[in-house]
């Protein structure tokens, strides 16, 4: 599946500024993530993560990538698979996407500038607006918005806050306890509506200039 980079609106600090959502993950992406992030994930659940060997493998499972950049920064990842059954209630024999992995940069979370300083600026909504681009996603393929993940430890509270009614499927025995979580079809049209308030639309820019150069 191809698609244009989006732009979005996040917000660094407490200033509204430009953003880009990518349908790729760029070496310039997997060079950020072994030099910059790398170092500052220690103590957090994803940090043995290795996402050159998730490319490679998970290419061949019909996947698609997906980054979000601030300028020349990435500010987040994740990898979508475009069909899995869902299993929620009233989901019996329908299909959405899956988010196979999903994360944020470090100086993002909050768990990471608790225990470090860090001189990066926070960005927010990143996993939001991946979650957003995925159920953009499952439309375009007929899944009508459907979303199925499973959630690291630490995440289930920031799910919950940023997904009220999210289905909330309990642990799955096959993938360590992890709880299963989906979006049924009428979740993941509001969560589509909600973020459209925020997408960009095209505006004339300065000669020369761009917001990332990696998708």
């Amino acid at each position: 599946m191809v698609a244009s980079p989006v732009r979005v609106k996040v917000k660094r600090d407490e200033e509204w500024i430009a953003a880009v959502i990518c349908t790729s993950i760029s070496a310039e992406a997997l060079r950020q993530y072994y030099d910059l992030w790398l170092p500052m994930l220690p103590g957090e659940e994803d940090e043995e993560w290795d996402w050159q060997d998730f490319l490679g493998r998970e290419h061949r499972d019909g996947c698609d990538y997906m980054s979000l950049w601030v300028g020349t920064i990435c500010e987040g990842l994740a990898i979508v698979r475009r069909q899995r059954p869902m299993r929620g209630i009233g989901a019996t024999g329908l299909n959405g996407c899956y988010v196979e992995r999903l994360c944020t940069a470090p100086w993002n979370r909050i768990t990471v500038r608790a225990r470090a300083a860090c001189e990066r600026p926070r960005v927010r909504p990143i996993g939001k607006w991946l979650l957003w681009r995925a159920a953009k996603m499952s439309v375009d393929l007929g899944s009508e918005g459907r979303l199925a993940w499973h959630s690291l430890s630490g995440a289930r509270d920031d799910y919950k806050r940023m997904l009220p009614h999210l289905q909330d499927l309990g642990p799955d025995e096959d993938e360590d306890g992890l709880p299963w979580y989906e979006l049924d079809a009428v979740v993941g049209i509001q969560l589509i509506k909600e973020m459209g308030n925020l997408l960009l639309v095209d505006e004339p820019r300065p000669s020369g200039t761009k917001d990332a150069g990696s998708c």
